[in-house]
């Protein structure tokens, strides 16, 4: 469903403050870039949560693009693919279906024009 489109993988945690002061500044770039081929897709462990909790955070935070609550022993693996050791994760996939490993740091770094010439890469 997202062919064509670059992703941007969020993986964070409900308990992760880091994760949490980044959501805002995601939010704000999927606002400024929803007319680009992009989707944002948050992946949040179930370690340490639950879907109640997750539910409550994405509504308080007004979070849009795609979310999934995963388990934990799935984000493990996905994380491990990706080489992450922790939370928040970012990883940036191109239109074309390329891992660009390092793209992303932290959401509150990348600012509108960076990810539009990520996106054309």
């Amino acid at each position: 469903s997202f062919k064509g489109k670059a992703l941007v993988l969020d993986f964070w945690g409900t308990w992760c403050a880091p994760c949490l002061q980044d959501m805002p500044y995601s939010t704000k770039l999927h606002d400024q870039l929803e007319n680009e081929p992009i989707e944002f897709v948050y992946l949040c462990t179930s370690s340490g949560s639950n879907l109640k909790t997750w539910k409550s955070k994405i509504a308080d935070l007004k979070v849009s693009g795609t979310h999934l609550f995963v388990d934990a022993s799935i984000e493990a693996e996905l994380m491990e693919l990706f080489s992450f050791s922790g939370f928040p994760s970012y990883a940036f996939i191109n239109k074309k279906g390329e891992y660009k490993p390092g793209k992303i740091k932290r959401m509150q770094y990348l600012n509108e024009k960076q990810l539009k010439a990520m996106i054309n890469e």
